[in-house]
Formats: C-alpha cells, structure tokens, sequence
C-alpha cells in the first residue's frame, strides 16, 4: 500500500469523531480476534486495501460488504466499528490515572479488555476516586479539581486556592494530590501538599469552601463510616483528626515516629493502619520499619509488625490498604537487600506485597511482584488486588500485576501500557476474574 493513501486513511481514522457507514457485526472487523477493533486491525486492513479477488494475496475477511474489492467502503464500515470491542460491556469497569503519560484508561476487567470510550486525557492525574451518586470520576492533578462522565468527557473543573509559599512570598507551587468525596457526592476533600493543607470543596455549587491546615506532607486521607471525621495521613509522627460539619483540625493522633502519609481503616472503622520508620543503627537502612494499629476510640498504638529485615539497605513501604471483605491489610513494600555471586558483591532489588492477617497484625504472605511494588488496588469482593511493579527496572517498563489473594498467585497483566500509576479505584457489583493480563492509578465501576 502507497504511503500516502496509508496517511490519508489513518487520518480520516482518528480525525472523524463518527463515520456513518454500512453497518456489519464487529467482529467482522476484529481481524486479529484480540476482542477489539484497533491500531493492529488498521495496520492489518491498510495492507489488504486495494487489493481484488483476482489478485494474489486477496483476503476475502478484509472486504467487509463482500464486493470482490478492498475499497473505501470497506474502510468506512471498519472505521464505524473502530475502538469497539466485540463483546458487550459487562458493567465492571477498572478506572488507572496515568500521571507520566496524562490518561486515565478504563478496562472491562469481566473482558479484559480496554473501553476507549471511556477513557480520557488530563494534565497530572495524581488522585482519582468515584462519585457515589453522579458515578462521576473526579480527578486532582495539580492545581484543580476535575469531574470526567462516563464516556470520559469533561463536566467541570475547579481550581485549587493558590498560597503563598512563606520563605518568598511568592505563589506557592500548585500541589493537589488526593481526592476523597463523601457518600451524598456534595462534598470533595484535596490534599495539597505545598499548602499541607486538605480543601474542601462543596460539589453542588463547585465552589471552594476553603483549606484546613492539617501538617507537613498530607497524603492520603479517609473518611470515618458517618462521615463526621475526616483522617489525614502526614509524612511526620502523627495523624490529622479533622471535624466535618466545622471543618477544624481538631485533634492529633501520635503514632510513636515518623509515618508514611498513607492511612487505611479496617472495615468497622475501630482501628486506624499507618507504617511508621524508626531510626535504628542495627538496621542497614538505619530505619526499623513497621505497620502500626491505632485504635480510634482511645488514639492509641495497640499493636505493630515489623516488616523490614535489618540486613536491608533499603525499606520503603509505597501503599497499604484494608481488605474491603475484612481479614487483612495489605501492603507494598520495595526493598534494597544485598547479595553476592562468588566474589561479586551487589544489590538485589525486590518488591513485594504482603497480605497481613487481622486483627492481630501478623504477616500471612509475601508475594513477590518483580523489582518494584508501589501502589496498588483490592478488588471490592477482596479476591484480587491489581499492584502496579516492574519486573526489571532496568527495562523502564511498568505494569499492572492482577494477584489471586486466595492462592497468593501472580496471575498476569493488565493489558494497557501504564508508565506510573498512582492510585487504584473500584467501582464493582461483580466477580473479578482472573484472566486479567497491563496498566497506572486505578479505579472499578459498575
């Protein structure tokens, strides 16, 4: 095929928002029979195009209205069916924000498959989370508020408030981080990190209703069962406690030393979860890293695991969350231990997820993902998490690893090219399967 018809139809493939054309079944159009009509389908067709039935090479599954030719009307009847998959939408969707690469892609995971119609692009996605009620996607990318509908179009955005940064007196940089909203979706709350501040943000009339300052860092937040507390993680050695209904930080939770600024809460909501790094020179790393249990009730540390070894060079624990079925925590941690071959000295680098057992913190697995483990997502059965890693970081690749929780078994990967994912959401009323296989931040919807 000349290079310039390739041009010409590529480009009318992706510039034309819907071409109208004969309709025919779309697996006619799934030359490839990956489940989907896309890119490798094109590159399949624009090789046939042209081409006759009393020509070499003809194949007749390229000449869609069965005109004996490979013509333009074939390309318009592929290009009707392009982007769509060949089963129908099972309703169970995984949203990832990919803040490399400024998508969110969506994937039917009872399918495996990608929904282009529901993806879309934005600047910096780093928080993403589900409305309840509009089942709006809202996303906070640096210094705004932003709501995605079902078919990934835009709805509003909101700015962030701007602050001064105190050292200059200049405008801080924007930092918008994390997004939580409440169950009646009337209210959003955004960590931001330069102001170390949560805003919140009233939805109904998508205005701002101000900063909370809660400490140094804030990262990830949740919500108490009534909704009348909000808890903060801080990259320091305590929690922010904020009061709702006056939007106050009106308490502190010491959780002993210094924590990682994610926070997750057990199921009932009694027990707080945070991992916490204590100096200590009998450690390599020269941190004794654990995860800690703080009962909500008194505000007190009720029990700790550690999860580091002391010959490690490196101990980082990226994300940890509750199991939503009950039972477990889990959490990724990424490692530097030292090894040798013969005379060789060297460093191995390990990331892991580990299921711990509750209500008594107890490791119970370790399941080896690759070279790195960062932040991951449980599916809403609690049967699956999805934990984006790499199996060599030198390859610069990165992916989204679906483990069966039950077996403690990787299974695959998503099938989505993901360059940081960095945060998970579910949005499900069914059974994740396991025939999963690439993908960045992520969220399921039903």
């Amino acid at each position: 095929m000349r290079m310039d018809a390739f041009l010409t139809l590529f480009t009318i493939l992706v510039s034309s928002p819907a071409v109208h054309a004969q309709s025919t079944d779309v697996a006619a159009s799934d030359f490839d029979g990956s489940g989907r009509v896309d890119f490798l389908d094109f590159l399949d067709f624009s090789g046939a195009f042209g081409k006759t039935s009393e020509q070499d090479g003809f194949d007749a599954k390229f000449d869609l209205n069965g005109s004996a030719t490979v013509d333009f009307s074939d390309f318009l009847i592929f290009a009707n069916n392009f982007g769509k998959s060949t089963t129908e939408e099972s309703g169970t969707f995984l949203y990832v924000s990919d803040i490399v690469q400024n998508r969110v892609e969506a994937v039917d995971i009872s399918t495996n498959l990608s929904i282009p119609s529901r993806a879309f692009s934005v600047s910096f996605p780093r928080g993403l989370t589900l409305g309840p009620q509009a089942g709006l996607v809202y996303v906070a990318n640096l210094d705004s508020l932003q709501a995605y509908d079902e078919t990934g179009s835009f709805v509003f955005g909101i700015r962030l408030t701007e602050v001064e940064n105190p050292v200059t007196g200049t405008p801080a940089a924007p930092s918008g981080f994390k997004v939580r909203v409440n169950a009646a979706e009337t209210l959003a709350f955004v960590t931001e990190t330069a102001a170390g501040a949560v805003e919140f943000i009233d939805l109904t009339t998508r205005t701002s209703l101000g900063q909370v300052a809660v400490g140094f860092d804030p990262g990830g937040m949740i919500l108490s069962p009534d909704e009348s507390t909000l808890y903060v993680g801080l990259r320091t050695d305590h929690i922010a406690v904020v009061d709702v209904p006056t939007r106050t930080k009106v308490d502190s939770i010491f959780t002993g030393t210094t924590a990682i600024n994610k926070i997750t809460l057990s199921t009932d909501g009694a027990t707080l979860y945070t991992a916490t790094a204590t100096p200590d020179e009998g450690h390599a790393s020269g941190s004794l890293i654990q995860i800690v249990a703080i009962d909500v009730a008194s505000r007190a540390v009720v029990d700790s695991l550690q999860i580091s070894d002391p010959v490690d060079l490196v101990d980082q624990v990226l994300e940890l969350a509750a199991n939503p079925a009950g039972g477990s925590l889990l959490v990724t941690l990424f490692k530097t231990a030292p090894a040798e071959e013969g005379s060789l000295n060297f460093a191995t680098f390990v990331g892991e997820l580990l299921v711990i057992s509750l209500p008594n913190l107890e490791l119970a697995n370790t399941i080896t993902i690759g070279e790195q483990a960062a932040g991951f997502g449980i599916s809403p059965d609690g049967t699956t998490a999805f934990v984006s890693g790499s199996e060599e970081l030198t390859s610069g690749v990165f992916s989204i690893f679906v483990v069966d929780l039950a077996s403690g078994t990787r299974l695959s990967q998503l099938p989505i090219v993901i360059q940081s994912a960095t945060e998970f959401i579910f949005q499900s009323t069914k059974q994740v399967i396991d025939q999963l296989s690439r993908l960045a931040n992520i969220l399921i919807v039903p």
